[in-house]
């Protein structure tokens, strides 16, 4: 790409767990695989930035018509030129796109989670899709993608724990509506009163079931070299151990933000690199 896009960027800035992600993947892979997770996120980030939902939908389909004109090298703005510029060399990276636009608006409508199965497609919007964009962009297979949304699933899920607290405040909650009403707790006094041992255990079932999958997708994964899943593998691994940082803090997310160490994240994201390279697997 004659405007090659930077890397870091704001959107991976070096401490944050997809700079780590993205830095041990190959050199010429970077400036795109920051492409397309800076456009990822613009995105997704829209939901929150917008507390209007007719603010956020018509920004969504700014851009989603801007991305048609760069599909015909008529947009002026960088990053879509880049994306648009990228996505006629990589048709599937187009048609993933359209569904995060799809998926996207249904979260800005819907709101609130009601169910597990909202729960999971609220993943699927937030982690799923992104860690498969990533993939298709480092080159992976169809079985390598299909295995980089489940390992999505999981990062997306922990993305929602992370930042309960923070999402309360802002009127939001992500945690399945029928499974609090199960426990006696309602998402609008959540914030506002003492944690309750029945939200612990809420939070560390639901950790737990996700967790399921992410071990089975691992200890599905076939031998032999997949550096295209390098990204997803590291960013779910950094998600697991995030998840035990906040069980050992009893999962007291509503004040604070559990986070890791950029060493920390440093040594996970090589190891990941370095398994995905690997002969073994």
């Amino acid at each position: 790409m004659s405007d090659s896009h930077p890397f870091p960027d704001d959107y991976s800035q070096p401490g944050s767990a997809i700079y780590y992600a993205l830095r041990f993947a190959p050199r010429e892979q970077r400036p795109e695989l920051a492409l397309t997770n800076a456009c990822t996120r613009s995105l997704l980030n829209i939901p929150r930035e917008c507390s209007d939902p007719g603010v956020a939908v018509r920004k969504l389909h700014w851009w989603r018509d801007e991305l048609a004109r760069a599909r015909r090298g008529h947009s002026e703005h960088p990053l879509i030129r880049r994306l648009g510029r990228l996505c006629r060399q990589r048709p599937l990276l187009d048609t993933h796109f359209n569904q995060l636009f799809q998926l996207i608006g249904q979260e800005i409508t819907r709101g609130t989670v009601e169910n597990w199965e909202q729960l999971d497609r609220h993943c699927q919007t937030r982690g799923s899709l992104p860690a498969r964009v990533l993939t298709i962009t480092a080159g992976g297979t169809e079985d390598q993608q299909r295995r980089a949304e489940t390992l999505g699933r999981f990062v997306g899920l922990a993305e929602i724990i992370r930042d309960l607290g923070n999402d309360l405040r802002h009127n939001r909650c992500l945690l399945p509506a029928d499974a609090l009403r199960q426990r006696g707790l309602r998402a609008e006094t959540l914030h506002s009163q003492e944690q309750k041992k029945e939200l612990e255990e809420l939070l560390a079932e639901t950790t737990e079931r996700y967790r399921e999958l992410y071990r089975a997708t691992l200890e599905q994964l076939p031998t032999g070299p997949k550096p295209a899943l390098g990204p997803a593998l590291s960013l779910a691994a950094m998600a697991d151990a995030l998840l035990r940082e906040i069980a050992r803090e009893d999962y007291r997310v509503m004040h604070q933000r559990i986070s890791l160490t950029p060493l920390r994240k440093l040594w996970i994201a090589r190891r990941c690199h370095r398994h995905a390279r690997s002969q073994r697997g």
